[in-house]
Parts: C-alpha cells; sequence; structure tokens
C-alpha cells in the first residue's frame, strides 16, 4: 500500500472526493462544549487559514475515500456548512445557499445526486434533515447514535441565527445595509471555513 501526505484546503476536499464513514468507526460523538470550541475557534480566526490537523482515508473507488481519522471533524465541518446554508436561504440569498449546496452534494457520473459524507450505517437524520437542502420527504426519528448530530447542528443555527439578527436588527442603517452586512458575514464564516487546513 502507498501512503502520501498531501496539505488541502476544505473546499478542495470536499471538490471531487466523496467521503465514507466506515460501519467500523465510532458514532459521531462531539459533546456541546466540543461543538462551542470548535465554533469560538473558527470565529476567533474569521478570514484566517488555520491547520485543524491531520485526515487518514483510503480509496475505495474512483473518488470515494473511507475515513479512518477525523470523521468528527468532517462531520463537525459538514454540518456548519449545512447550517450557514440553512441562514443564507432564511434570509434570501438562494443562489449563495446553492453554491454552498454543492459542496455538500454533488453529481457522479450517472448524473445522480450523491452527499459528500456518507456513512455505511444508515443515518436518515443526518442525510434527511441537515445535508439535504430541501424538506425531508417524511419526518425522521432521530437514532441514538444521531442525537450528537442533531445536537450540534442546533448548537451552530443558534450561533449563526444570533449572529446574523444582530445585523438585521440594526436601526442605525437601512433594511438592505443590515442584510448586506449579514450575507458577508456568511459569505466571511463560510469562506473561513473552506480555507481552514488539513493534511
Amino acid at each position: 500500500m502507498k501512503i502520501e501526505s498531501h496539505d488541502k484546503r476544505v473546499d478542495e476536499l470536499l471538490k471531487g472526493n466523496t467521503f465514507l464513514i466506515p460501519r467500523f468507526q465510532r458514532a459521531y460523538s462531539w459533546e456541546a462544549d466540543h461543538v462551542l470550541e470548535f465554533w469560538s475557534d473558527i470565529v476567533k480566526n474569521m478570514s484566517e487559514a488555520y491547520f485543524i490537523g491531520s485526515m487518514v482515508v483510503y480509496k475505495v473507488e474512483r473518488a470515494t475515500l473511507a475515513v479512518v481519522d477525523g470523521q468528527q471533524r468532517l462531520t463537525t465541518i459538514t454540518i456548519l456548512l449545512c447550517a450557514i446554508r440553512e441562514a443564507l436561504k432564511n434570509i434570501g440569498e438562494v443562489d449563495l445557499a446553492e453554491g454552498l449546496q454543492a459542496y455538500i452534494e454533488q453529481k457522479d457520473r450517472d448524473n445522480k445526486t450523491v452527499y459528500v459524507l456518507t456513512t455505511e450505517t444508515s443515518f436518515p437524520y443526518l442525510q434527511e434533515e441537515v445535508l439535504k437542502s430541501e424538506a425531508a420527504d417524511a419526518p425522521f426519528e432521530i437514532g441514538r447514535e444521531e442525537e450528537a448530530i442533531e445536537r450540534a447542528y442546533k448548537i451552530f443555527k443558534e450561533q449563526i441565527g444570533e449572529n446574523v439578527e444582530s445585523f438585521l436588527s440594526n436601526k442605525e442603517q437601512t433594511k438592505k445595509e443590515s442584510k448586506k452586512d449579514a450575507t458577508a458575514w456568511l459569505t466571511r464564516l463560510r469562506d473561513t471555513i473552506f480555507d481552514l487546513n488539513v493534511i
């Protein structure tokens, strides 16, 4: 087996690859304090590229990489990008939301939509309620293994929502200017995540 090391930004990592979380990996398990610490690091380092650690993957097929190490970070990043997508939709920035969604799902060679992050264990909440841009086909029960995913998603949506609301409720400028500021902050947040570096 050939072992190689590559420096990648998150946006490079997500474009052109899909990631599979193998069955042997433990379920997503970040607690609220881990999620909030990650959020705090992102916000403190807005617009700055910084290193978030290594990932270990192996090729399963053409462009699918199975994740051996780094699953918790990759899942957290994906959940955060989905929360930003929802915030962009909520303020009417549909094009920006759809542009972001292109990093969360892609078309394969057969023109079928595939999510960039999939698991060998079925996680319908992650797929239907987080990754999917449209409303879920049906409401999904949250299994025990997905409680941490739901918690992280809610935390990110709350944190983002509070920040966006602080822009939108600014009485010292027009609504249009406030929306422009909220959009600029969301795109800066998105770009900060895309510029994170991994090996």
